[in-house]
This record gives C-alpha cells, structure tokens and sequence, in this order.
C-alpha cells in the first residue's frame, strides 16, 4: 500500500509505503518520473491520479498503477510523474531522498539566493578525491563474466584518477587521499582534507548486494546533518546519472566517517552494483569509468554555479 501527499507548506512531495521502497529517477527534461517499485496504490490502479501543486518548480503530481510491463522485474510499479513548470529542472530544483518508509522529493527554489555575479573561477577551489579503500581495506571483491576477480579499490583508483584528470583541466585544485595501493584510515583521510583546507570532499566507492545480484544503479551519499551536503550530492547525483546514463536510485543520508568529520561539503559517490554482473562488466571499462568521471566533475561545477561557495 501507498500513499501520495503534497505539502505546499515545506513543497516536499511524500511518497509513503509499508516497507522501505526501492525506487528509480527518470530525468524527462519537462517532467521527473519516480518509480516506486513492488509498490500498489489502489486509487491509481484504472485511472491516472492527478495532484494540483501549489508550487513554483511543479504544476502538478500524477501517478498510475502498473503491473510489470516496465520491464523492472517487478509484478507492481507504480509511476509518479511531477510534471515541472517553465524554468525549473531536476538538476537545479528536485531533491529525491529515501529514508525509512518514505521516498521525500524535495522542491527547490527557482530563484537561489547568491547566485554568483562573476563566472565560476576554479583555480580558487581546492576538491580532495577520496577513492575509496585500498591494499589493505580492498572493499568489494566479486568476479566478472569471465570469472576474473576485481577488486572495488581498484576501481575507485581508476574513476578516481580520470576525475583528477578532469577537474586539473577545468584548472581546479586536486589532492587525493591516495594514488596507490596505501592510505590512512577513514579519519585520517578526512583529516587530510580539513588540512589543505578543502572546499569540495568527494568519496568514490563501487557498491555490491549480498542478496539481491540484480540491483544495479547509482547512489550519492551526504551526512545527515549537512544541508551544503545534502545540495552537494543531489548536484553530483544528477550529473553523473546524465553523463552515465545509470540508474538513478537517489541521494541518501549516511553517518559514514568521511562525511562526518570533513569541514566542507562532502559526498561519496557509489557508483554501481559490482554484485551486478552487467554493471560490473560496464564499471571495468575505460569508456564507461570516463562518462562517470566526467559527470561527477559536471556535478562539482553545476554545485559551484550555485553560488554555495564564494570566493
């Protein structure tokens, strides 16, 4: 059973389930889809549901019962439509989060304060890589098609260089937390960023299922208590999804150590299912690392563009 409410108090969409919901993000340019899936909302089973939206980023919420023909592998989807008035895109005003029993989509102001009068100047910002784990930590480990184990800190290594290579072209500053096979611990990574003063932290993990293998999608993750990172990640989510065409599954909130005790905005970036075998067989890819990398660092801008942080 589901439930749709619209608040035009604090413009947050609330999509409301019996379990913790498994979703996907569909960017439609005009209009956001969000498919709930396993779901059932009674009212939409024959006829489309449509919510009038006191709101300047959507005219309106529409939802619809599908059984499986959306190809997920799913006997029940249902399909939330938020249909965007002129001006506003996902990108800049839709902030998806799931928690609990709830998906929250959050409705951002058309007009943000502080927008930056000057074009964004990267040589004053400083970004800290962290890719995730290392010869110690390995981190995920499942093998390929061919049966070849690959090891998550190798990944992270290789997306996280190509995104070093992006951002140093586009004349921002970059320090890793690593460029081998060692590093210091969560705490010590975190801190290396609080010390060169960072303005942007990003953490690039690979995720992994030990129970369902057909998960697949990406997740960016910010701290629970950080509003400059909850922004953050949902500018990175959008981006990389667009330059990767992965699924989107959303922002999430996470006390991990490298979003807690960093001083700056902060994400990490789990950029797919290596449990997946098809995803995994992308993510080994030079083409695909690439498309993730240069969506991430798109991310990093779009979030500057803001005016979130001047200098």
């Amino acid at each position: 059973m589901t439930e749709i409410s619209f608040s035009a108090n604090t413009q947050v969409v609330t999509i409301t389930a019996d379990h913790v919901p498994e979703y996907r993000v569909i960017d439609l340019g005009d209009r956001v889809v969000i498919d709930v899936l396993g779901a059932v909302c009674p009212e939409a089973v024959e006829n489309t549901v449509a919510i009038a939206a006191d709101s300047d980023v959507i005219s309106a919420i529409r939802y619809l019962q599908h059984d499986d023909d959306l190809g997920y592998g799913y006997p029940h989807t249902l399909r939330v439509v938020l249909d965007l008035r002129g001006g506003a895109s996902y990108a800049k005003n839709i902030a998806v989060e799931a928690g609990q029993n709830q998906i929250r989509v959050t409705l951002l102001p058309l007009d943000i304060p502080g927008l930056p009068e000057e074009p964004l100047d990267p040589n004053k910002y400083t970004v800290v890589i962290d890719p995730g784990h290392d010869g110690t930590t390995l981190g995920a480990v499942y093998p390929d098609a061919s049966g070849t184990k690959i090891y998550e800190k190798d990944l992270t290594l290789s997306i996280s260089n190509k995104l070093k290579t992006e951002l140093e072209k586009a004349g921002f500053n970059v320090v890793m937390t690593r460029t081998g096979e060692t590093a210091g611990d969560l705490y010590e990574r975190a801190a290396l960023a609080n010390a060169v003063e960072a303005d942007l932290f990003v953490s690039i993990h690979i995720n992994a299922s030990g129970t369902v293998p057909t998960f697949q999608g990406l997740y960016t993750y910010h701290h629970p208590d950080s509003d400059r990172g909850k922004a953050f990640a949902q500018a990175v989510q959008s981006a990389v999804c667009a330059a990767s065409g992965a699924i989107d599954r959303g922002i999430a909130s996470a006390d991990f150590v490298v979003l807690r005790e960093t001083d700056m905005a902060a994400a990490l970036v789990e950029c797919g299912f290596m449990s997946n075998v098809e995803e995994l067989e992308r993510l080994k890819t030079d083409a695909y690392q690439q498309k993730l990398a240069e969506g991430i660092a798109q991310g990093i801008t779009n979030y500057l563009n803001t005016g979130a942080i001047q200098k």
